[in-house]
């Protein structure tokens, strides 16, 4: 399995949710190929990634750091990959950020560990995961899937609670 961090991941909002996902790589004996930042790129990054990744993150520092365009172009080279956008503290706010490309999963890097890092495990053992989902999902399919899940541990839970001896 082929992952990819494009950006850069040396800013120090970055370092844990980069650390989470390279532990998590590691003890799955894998590692991530790093591709920074090329700012005479009108992409933002060497589009012509070499072989097809089977996910990719993208550190975004800034609003608009990498272009609509260029993250088509990426996920034409890897049409089932999940791509991540992981924003900093720079692109928080909607209104500051703008439209998110169709098909790409916006996160911010805060939030990487507490919420999501137990879906990319999840991924990476080919479990069902919100990364799973398919190439063209949109909002709503993702807010369904949180629904789910949420749904599922609370019924865990009170099973767990109705179980225990008295």
């Amino acid at each position: 399995m082929r992952i990819g961090f494009i950006g850069n991941i040396k800013r120090s909002e970055f370092q844990p949710p980069c650390r989470g996902m390279t532990g998590l790589l590691q003890e799955h004996g894998l590692s991530p190929s790093f591709f920074p930042c090329i700012p005479s790129e009108p992409a933002g990054f060497d589009v012509s990634l070499d072989g097809c990744l089977d996910f990719c993150v993208l550190f975004q520092s800034w609003p608009g750091e990498f272009s609509d365009s260029a993250v088509l172009t990426l996920k034409r080279s890897a049409p089932l990959a999940p791509v991540i956008l992981l924003a900093g503290s720079g692109c928080e706010g909607e209104t500051r950020t703008g439209k998110i490309p169709p098909g790409v999963f916006r996160l911010y890097a805060h939030q990487w560990n507490e919420y999501y890092a137990a879906e990319f495990a999840q991924f990476l053992e080919k479990k069902p995961s919100i990364f799973s989902l398919p190439v063209t999902f949109e909002a709503e399919e993702v807010a369904l899937w949180q629904l789910r899940q949420d749904r599922d541990c609370k019924e865990q839970m009170h099973s767990r609670i109705a179980c225990r001896p008295q």
